[in-house]
């Protein structure tokens, strides 16, 4: 996979957000990636640049390019800390498309709904607004998190980090706000 470059998991703190909105962050991916626009593509690992502090959020992953039979990608959740590859089930979490039964396509939309609101945390995934089965569905993680993504084979991922749940492609279940960036109050 290659190192990453850059990444706050080779330093103190966690990444500055200077947006408004989450959004894939350049100085945390491994070298392999290409990011432009919030689109990831290449190959490697992006994370996003603000971690889950939210009981609840909401955002949308966009399936941009997807070759060949062989594009790839992992959507999921990871730590910064020891973090060697994406995903590796002790630090990180991910949904891996080419093990999955489901056929995916350009235009996609890759849901994610993270709920901390009651018990352990949840991360739950949607196709098209469609629940993945509940084997798709990560419980139970403890620690810090970072939402993020793998791609592979020319496949290129969208990030949807919108402030507002008019500028997503589907409707955010009720009381499930945008991921909305930590600050430091310093």
């Amino acid at each position: 996979m290659g190192q990453i470059l850059g990444c706050p998991c080779d330093a103190d703190e966690a990444p500055v957000v200077e947006t408004q909105n989450a959004c894939f962050f350049d100085k945390c991916k491994s070298d392999g990636v290409i990011l432009d626009s919030n689109v990831v593509s290449g190959e490697g690992v992006c994370f996003v640049n603000t971690s889950l502090q939210q009981d609840k959020c909401y955002y949308e992953i966009v399936i941009d390019k997807l070759p060949s039979e062989s594009s790839a990608f992992v959507i999921g959740l990871a730590r910064l800390e020891e973090l060697n590859e994406f995903p590796d089930w002790k630090k990180s979490w991910g949904f891996v498309s080419d093990t999955s039964t489901e056929s995916f396509k350009e235009g996609d939309v890759i849901a994610c709904v993270f709920d901390q609101s009651i018990g352990r945390p949840t991360l739950s995934l949607k196709l098209n607004n469609i629940p993945l089965p509940p084997t798709t569905q990560v419980k139970g993680m403890s620690g810090t998190f970072y939402p993020c993504v793998k791609v592979t084979h020319g496949c290129a991922l969208k990030g949807n980090f919108a402030l507002n749940e008019d500028h997503f492609t589907f409707p955010p279940p009720s009381s499930f706000p945008c991921l909305i960036p930590s600050r430091s109050l310093v």
